[in-house]
Order: structure tokens, then sequence, then C-alpha cells
């Protein structure tokens, strides 16, 4: 027997987590208080079925000695309802019987009559929200004057998609997934029941890949005791868990985050060499990015669906001192585009060490801006003491500077027509002029901002029209990179110094095509190459 099955919960106190669900349920079923529909929602293998037959049990079979609600489950109607031979509780996948005919014959028709050995009759549809919208309306006259021996329990992963008049016949019940120490003890205690022995690490691999999914976790339980002999050691864990885990993605993450860019890059390498899969790798760095995000905000992680270890919390709060909003967005909007280029990617590892490129350069042209002002504003900025000494001489200066330029200003304007700006209007430019000077331009851009050097190498010169040039790009993120403002400024700053004439910059692309070709060049801007 699967140990899912074998370790199912047959009773209220078995259920793992969900402590709010069953305090009220257990309270309406000793006050004799029950509601006639019930709606359990929430994510997928966290109990919602489980504790809809537990419900039906509690409500139709006797109960444990000493035990105002916990069914007895030794009786011969809670043996039926385990066993789904139970006539009176009809279990109803509605994602295979989601026409109206089937909820008028197995449903309507049906919670006409009496439970024929049972109080109650239970109907439990899973997954409720594929019915049709005709089924929905049969169904609802129903839910809106049920017959007093029926209780519908309706479970959905996608409660936004009923109907609200549906909704608002039931009782809802919003499920959570279970919590990273909850888990981890629930396993533990399997494994010891089946006597096999598996470390805190493969365990912590195991709720990381569940997603918080109590079913998911048991079983790939079950499949590491099939792949070992009484001990999961790691080498029958790669068989089937993806070879990822939290330090691997806080020490990477602990390095783009202080812009170690060689080290970043061995990092990847090194786990793309130990068989780490990517894809998994830089799921697992997005969902410690939230948690970061949710955390630096002061809100709840638990409740935002996000739990990791102790010793991996630690470490996440520990960087989320180090980073600012606006960094922890960029990071995840990177990870996301990514994250899509790593399954078609000929080098999987090639999308994220681009990642790395894209946030450390970035960061490092922002810190050596703000530096720059820093300098200058301490340069300009006199200190106290030659303030209040060279007072009168600054004052004599001032003026004999300021009459100084006075004259200059005014033989200018003798000389061009009392024009006091630059006349730029007549200094030509043209497609051919700007080919020429594209490699001095790359060089004021390097001075500006070196990360976009690398995307202006993949760049060409579409058109030149007037005061404006136009520049293509293969890919859609690279024109939202030059299309960003600060971006675009130190573009037109760098004509403007190579052409002494003031121009407009505008960005275009082309779709992707993704072949080989592509992804080649994006290997050689970094100085890189594809392998086959």
């Amino acid at each position: 027997m699967a140990l899912y099955h074998k370790y199912r919960p047959q009773n209220f106190r078995d259920i793992i987590g969900q402590e709010h669900i069953k305090q009220t349920l257990t309270n309406q079923i000793k006050n004799d208080n029950f509601a006639h529909a019930y709606l359990f929602s929430g994510p997928r293998g966290i109990g919602k079925t489980t504790t809809a037959r537990i419900l039906a049990k509690s409500l139709n079979c006797p109960k444990e000695e000493g035990s105002e609600f916990e069914p007895d489950d030794s009786s011969k109607q809670a043996q039926e309802i385990n066993n789904s031979s139970s006539i009176d509780v009809i279990e109803i996948d509605a994602a295979s019987h989601t026409g109206v005919q089937n909820v008028r014959d197995q449903i309507i028709e049906n919670a006409k009559f009496k439970p024929t050995k049972l109080d109650y009759k239970v109907f439990i549809i899973d997954e409720v929200h594929m019915l049709s919208k005709s089924a929905f309306n049969a169904l609802l006259k129903t839910l809106e004057e049920p017959p007093e021996h029926v209780v519908f329990v309706l479970a959905t992963t996608e409660p936004h998609e009923l109907p609200d008049t549906i909704i608002s016949r039931c009782q809802r019940f919003d499920f959570q997934k279970i919590t990273y120490e909850t888990l981890k003890q629930h396993l533990q205690t399997i494994a010891d029941k089946e006597d096999v022995d598996v470390t805190d690490d493969i365990l912590n691999r195991i709720i990381d890949k569940s997603d918080g999914c109590v079913r998911d976790a048991i079983s790939l339980l079950d499949q590491l005791i099939a792949a070992s002999d009484g001990e999961i050691n790691e080498k029958s864990a790669s068989i089937v868990l993806p070879k990822t885990n939290n330090e691997d993605s806080v020490n990477f993450l602990d390095k783009i985050i202080n812009n170690k860019i060689k080290e970043s890059l061995s990092h990847l390498n090194d786990l793309a060499n130990s068989g780490v899969n990517m894809v998994e790798f830089a799921l697992n760095n997005i969902e410690m990015l939230r948690y970061m995000m949710v955390k630096k905000s002061k809100a709840d992680s638990t409740q935002a669906g996000i739990d990791f270890d102790q010793q991996t919390k630690s470490k996440l709060d520990q960087l989320i001192k180090e980073i600012k909003y606006g960094q922890i967005v960029d990071l995840i909007d990177l990870f996301l585009k990514r994250k899509k280029e790593v399954k078609t990617a000929p080098i999987p590892q090639l999308p994220l060490e681009l990642l790395v490129l894209e946030y450390c350069n970035e960061n490092k042209d922002q810190k050596a801006n703000k530096e720059s002002d820093n300098q200058t504003k301490t340069k300009n900025k006199p200190t106290p003491n030659k303030q209040s000494k060279k007072k009168e001489k600054n004052t004599d200066k001032t003026k004999k500077s300021k009459s100084k330029k006075e004259q200059t200003t005014k033989t200018k304007r003798e000389k061009k027509g009392g024009q006091t700006k630059k006349e730029d209007s007549n200094i030509n430019i043209d497609i051919e002029s700007i080919k020429s000077k594209w490699n001095r331009f790359l060089k004021e851009v390097e001075t500006l901002s070196p990360s976009l050097v690398f995307i202006l190498k993949m760049a060409s010169i579409l058109d030149v029209k007037g005061d404006t040039i136009k520049l293509k790009v293969k890919y859609d993120f690279h024109k939202e990179k030059l299309n960003q403002n600060n971006n675009k400024k130190k573009l037109e700053q760098a004509f403007n110094n190579i052409t002494d004439k003031k121009v407009t910059v505008k960005i275009t692309s082309k779709a992707s095509s993704n072949n080989d070709n592509d992804i080649g060049e994006l290997a050689s801007a970094i100085g890189g190459e594809v392998i086959n």
C-alpha cells in the first residue's frame, strides 16, 4: 500500500495543520449545529477531501469512547466510508462529470431520497469549479433549499472560478499550506514507523520540492524508501529529488547582493557541474526573494504561504538588512525573465550568468554615481575655518570672475549677433557618420554605465533622421532596459559628446528567434562560446 493511503488521517486529531478548521467543525458537531453546505478551498494535497470524509464519518458513525466528535473507526459505518463502499456518502469528481445531466442524475435526484443506512447523505464534490455554468445553475436550487438529511461538501483549488451564488450558500473554509516544521515532524514520524533512516538535509529537500503539499511530500518519501535499502542517503536521494538545496540558493543570493561577479559565476558553474537542475534552482531563488520582499515589509511570511527551515530564515533575514526594496524587485524581475530561457538554452547556466552581469553591473553604476555625487558635494562644501578666513578673498574673486564672465559673454554676443546659446543646428549627422563614431560612442557609454555596453554590442544603427538616432536591438527586455529614463539619458549624453549636437535616441526591437545563433551572440558578448 502506498504510504499516502497508509497514513491518511482517519479522524480529526490526525489531520496535519488546519487547526482553525478542525476547531470550528468539531465544535459544530458537539453542539449539533453544523451547516448543510460547506466549501473547502485551498492548494492541492493538503487535506480537503480527507477532512470531508472525516466530517461524513463524524456525522454518521458512533463516537469514540470519551469523545463527542471523533468517529469510532472500528464501527461498520466508518469502515464502509473508509472503503468508499457506503451508498450514503457519494464522492463525485467534477472534473470528469461536468455536465448538467450528471448533476441532475447523481446529485439532485439522489438527494431527494433519504439515506439508506446512515443519518445523513453526504455529497463530496471534488474540483467543483470544473462544473459547467448550466450544472451550477441546476445545483443552486438544491443548495438553496437542501433536504434536512443532506450535507454537501464542495472542494476546490480554484474558489475564484465558482459563481458567487454558490459560494454564498456555503460555509467557506480556506485550507492553508502546511508549515515547514509541522511537515518535517510528520515525515520524520512516518520514517520512524517505517524503520527508515533519513537525514535532516534530505527531509528539507523533500519539503522544498513538495511546497507545503502533504500528499506530494509523503509520495516523495515513499519513492525514496523504495529506492533505498533501509537508509536514504545522498546517492539514493539524487535519483528522485533534483539536486538543489536552500544553502546553495542563499549563498548565491549573498554573492549577487554583494556584487561579487566572479564568485557568483563560479558558484553557478560548480552547481551546473554537480548536476543541479537550473530551473529548480531559479525557482528556489525566486521563492527566497519573495520571502525577503514580504519580510522586509514587516508582513507575516507564513500567511503568504512562504516557509523555510530556521537556519535558512536566519541567513535570509541577514541579507534583508543588506538590500533595498527596489533591488529585491529588480532581482525577482530578472529571475522571472531568465528562468524562462533556461530550458531552451544550450548552456543551462548561461541565462543565470547573464542575470549576474546585468544586476551586478547595474548596481556598480548606481554606487559609482552616488559616490561621485557625494565626492562632488564634499569637495564643493567649504570648511567652517576656510569659510571664515577667506570670506573677503572669495568675495573679491567672485566679483572679478563675474566681471570677466560678463565681458566674455558680451564679446560672444557681438560675434554671434547676440546669441548666447551654442549654434549646433548647422552640424549635420547621418547614419554613416554615426557608424564611423560607433566605437567612440561605446567608450563614452562605458564611462557612464559599463553594463549598457553589453547590450549595445548586440545593437545596430537603424536610421538617423535630423536630430534623432534610432537603434535596434534583438530582444524586448534589452529594449526595456535601454528605454529606462536614466539609461536613455546616458545614451543621449554619449552621442552628444561625440557629435557636439543635442540628439534624441529611440530604441526598437525585433522578435527573438531563440535559435542557436542568437544564443551564440549572447555568449560571445560576455566572452564565452556555445559548446555543442
